[in-house]
Parts: structure tokens; sequence; C-alpha cells
């Protein structure tokens, strides 16, 4: 019964872990000054889309970038791009095109908040 119970489990685990992996976001969330958020660009089948050549790929990108310049920058690896905040934006986005010879294909676009580093502060007495 155990042995069932953990099978039972692992399965659900395995199942929920495939799905979480290509759960599309419509927003990201980025700390001015914080870490790189990192994103990648699939297909309908849920298969990553390489940036290529990198640094500079041509076959996938974001396009229409809303108060990019200063605020946040965008930077491709081998599986995506990794996104840093520089400073605080209330309101930016970003739309992924993928470009295959001829042929485009631009996403929805997907909103950019960038919070400051310090969110609060106050006094204290040592």
């Amino acid at each position: 019964m155990l042995r069932k119970l953990l099978l039972a489990v692992l399965f659900a685990f395995i199942a929920h872990s495939a799905h979480a992996v290509c759960t599309p976001i419509s927003s990201l969330s980025l700390v001015a000054g914080g870490p790189a958020v990192h994103v990648s660009i699939v297909d309908q089948a849920c298969n990553v889309i390489a940036p290529s050549p990198l640094p500079n790929p041509t076959n996938v990108g974001f396009i229409n970038l809303i108060n990019a310049n200063g605020f946040f920058t965008i930077v491709a690896d081998a599986t995506g791009f990794n996104f840093t905040g520089l400073q605080a934006l209330n309101s930016g986005s970003a739309a992924p095109r993928y470009t295959n010879g001829t042929a485009s294909i631009t996403g929805a676009p997907m909103a950019i908040v960038i919070t400051s580093g310090v969110t609060a502060i106050q006094v204290i007495s040592p």
C-alpha cells in the first residue's frame, strides 16, 4: 500500500514538473540592481528555441521594447535570455519574436515591472 502511494506521489510530481516547465508567463518582476531572471522562448510543443547565433541572435529575440533604455537589459545565452533590472520601472514590456527565413511570428507582449532594491526604511538605535 505504501509503495502504491509513493508511486502515485512520484507520478503526480513528475506530471506537475513537466507541466510547470512550459507554463507561459505574461509578466516579469525584477529588482533594480538584483539578479537576472532567465526566460526561454518555446514553440507550440514547448520545445525551447535556442537563440542563434550568439551573442546577437537573429532567429529569436524581443521587439517592441517599451521603457527598456536605461531600465533593463536583455542578454542572450544558449537557452534563452537574461533580463536584468537597472532602475525602478512601473510599466515596461517586450514581445518575443521568432524569425525563420522570411516568416516571422510575434508572441504576446510580456509586461515588465522593476522594483527598487530598497522598498522600506526605518530608524533604529543600536
